[in-house]
């Protein structure tokens, strides 16, 4: 069984990330995997995060934190953990709480039968505001008239991805919008991705950084995202470009 990091951004969830850390560790035991780390980049919190997952680190050595020192954005704090883990696989995940203890372990059961490919969450339910529900399948249906697939959620955060396709993507985004170019970039490479549904749940502490008028912002930009990857793939249609170019 391939060893893995779990990977994930850090800002203002000090009342959430202690509960996550137990569920990863705890999932990761029931499924035997003892070759593992867990990879947080704190994004510059105003709150006690890190205090409290210095704590954790104390308890488990397998825990690494990162610290931005100035606020760079969730996008750049997933990139920040993505590029400091090391093991084999990177499953990567929010620190809210709002994935479940069973989706997470669907998708790494799913990653241990099918090590190579690229895990990709699906949300059944999406435990948000009305307007982000239909951001997020309106960005879907983009990505699949331009990849010709048909998947059902491109932007969901948790996924495994294989370290040495990680490490050819090349992940350039600001705001939000890191899931969707991450999806965009594993299909430019030609990945094998497998899809599993998984449940999602509110919040128990916290508010969401897409919440209000950032909505709005967050969806202009992963609306030119989806344009640039149109761009790019007709681009290495016709031999201009390689995935791997920016």
């Amino acid at each position: 069984m391939k060893s893995i990091s779990i990977a994930a951004p850090v800002f203002n969830e000090a009342l959430n990330i202690e509960n996550c850390i137990n569920t990863w560790v705890k999932i990761l035991n029931e499924l035997n995997i003892n070759d593992y780390e867990i990879i947080l980049c704190d994004d510059k919190s105003t709150d006690n995060s890190v205090e409290v997952i210095e704590k954790k680190i104390i308890e488990n050595s397998k825990i690494k934190l990162i610290k931005h020192e100035v606020n760079l954005g969730a996008a750049q704090a997933v990139i920040t953990a993505g590029k400091n883990s090391k093991k084999e696989r990177i499953l990567f995940v929010d620190s809210d709480g709002q994935f479940p203890y069973e989706s997470i372990r669907d998708v790494i059961i799913s990653s241990n039968k099918n090590e190579n490919d690229c895990i990709f969450a699906a949300r059944e339910t999406k435990k948000d505001s009305l307007l982000t529900r239909t951001g997020t399948k309106i960005t879907t249906l983009l990505f699949n008239i331009i990849y010709a697939k048909k998947l059902s959620d491109i932007s969901c955060i948790l996924k495994v991805v294989p370290q040495d396709i990680y490490k050819n993507l090349l992940l350039e985004s600001t705001g939000l919008n890191v899931s969707t170019e991450m999806s965009c970039r594993i299909l430019e490479l030609k990945a094998s991705v497998t899809e599993v549904f998984v449940k999602h749940k509110n919040r128990e502490f916290g508010t969401s950084s897409a919440a209000g008028l950032k909505f709005i912002k967050h969806g202009i930009k992963r609306i030119s995202i989806l344009k640039y990857f149109l761009l790019r793939r007709i681009f290495i249609f016709f031999e201009i470009i390689s995935p791997q170019n920016r």
